[in-house]
């Protein structure tokens, strides 16, 4: 019977490492082969080849598509901001069914002025409350469909796809 000077824990040890670096090593042959074979089971030299058509690439027209993005990115920027203020000082008006109440809202949906006539204010509270109501959402309805109108117009000028209405 052989007996080793090691105690048992660590010949177990040295066991692990022995199996783990022959798994490494397996894991590197693997990796090496797959490489060699490429994607798509290419060869080594298709990948050479593939490299060096890529080295005759003109990168220099990498920054100026680059810059020429930046500069679009910027002109869309401008012109939205140009379409908020527009928005933002225009009017829309609704009504409700009736045409005895008045909303008005800017282009911003911010509430700038309601008005009722003798009719309106004959109304009960829930009656004229449902007339407010519905002036605004038709003034809300115009202020949407103007912005998206806008906001196609915009993306025609600029050679985007257009959004849907």
């Amino acid at each position: 019977m052989m007996t080793s000077t090691k105690p048992m824990a660590a010949r177990r040890q040295a066991a692990c490492v022995t199996r783990s670096r022959a798994a490494t090593q397996q894991r590197r042959s693997t990796i090496v082969r797959r490489a060699q074979s490429g994607p798509g089971g290419n060869s080594m030299e298709d990948m050479k080849k593939a490299a060096e058509a890529l080295k005759g690439l003109d990168l220099g027209n990498m920054g100026k598509l680059m810059e020429n993005a930046r500069k679009a990115q910027q002109q869309v920027q401008q012109e939205a901001m140009q379409v908020q203020a527009e928005m933002a000082v225009t009017e829309f008006e609704g009504f409700d069914e009736d045409e005895t109440v008045r909303a008005v809202l800017t282009g911003d949906q911010r509430p700038t002025a309601v008005e009722l006539t003798d009719a309106a204010m004959q109304k009960s509270p829930e009656e004229l409350g449902k007339a407010i109501t519905e002036a605004y959402q038709d003034a809300h309805t115009k202020s949407s469909v103007a912005l998206k109108e806008r906001m196609r117009e915009l993306a025609n000028k600029l050679g985007l796809p257009t959004p849907p209405m």
